[in-house]
C-alpha cells in the first residue's frame, strides 16, 4: 500500500520558511519597483523642462511603456513566487524529515525492544545527523 502524501510535515518550519521567501521577493520586488518609479517621474520631468506638451507623443509612449512594465512585472512576480513556494517547499521537505524521523525515534525509543537505526530517504538533507546518532546509539 502506498503511504499517503502529507503536504507539510513540519508546518511551523516549512511554513516560516515559504513566508520568508515569499516577504525576500516582494521587498526585492517593492525596490525595483521604487526605482522603476523614479525612472519614469524623471523621464517626465526631462520632457516637462524640454517644454514639451503634456498630449505630445513622449508623454502618450512614457505611460503607456510605464503601464506596460508594471503588467509584465506584475506577471513576473506571480510566477516567481510560484516557483519559490514550489522550491522552498521541496527543499524544506528534503530538510524536516530528517527532523521528523530522529524526533519520532527519539520518542519511541523507551518502547522499543532493540536498537533501530534512524533511516533517511534518498534525497534527504542533514543525512549526516542520523548517521551520527545511529554511531552513537550502537556504542
Amino acid at each position: 500500500m502506498k503511504k499517503r502524501f502529507k503536504f507539510l510535515v513540519y508546518p511551523k518550519f516549512q511554513l516560516t520558511l515559504i513566508i520568508a521567501n515569499i516577504f525576500v521577493m516582494l521587498i526585492s520586488f517593492s525596490a525595483i519597483l521604487f526605482q522603476l518609479d523614479r525612472f519614469y517621474k524623471k523621464m517626465s520631468f526631462m520632457g516637462q523642462e524640454a517644454k514639451i506638451t503634456q498630449n505630445h507623443t513622449f508623454f502618450r509612449f512614457l505611460e503607456f511603456q510605464k503601464s506596460s512594465m508594471y503588467s509584465y512585472l506584475l506577471i513576473a512576480l506571480i510566477i516567481g513566487i510560484l516557483f519559490s513556494l514550489l522550491i522552498t517547499f521541496f527543499l524544506s521537505h528534503k530538510m524536516a524529515g530528517p527532523l521528523i524521523r530522529i524526533k519520532s525515534h527519539f520518542e519511541n525509543l523507551e518502547t522499543k525492544e532493540k536498537f533501530e537505526p534512524i533511516n533517511t530517504r534518498k534525497g534527504d538533507f542533514l543525512k549526516e545527523l542520523p548517521d551520527a546518532i545511529n554511531k552513537a546509539l550502537v556504542k
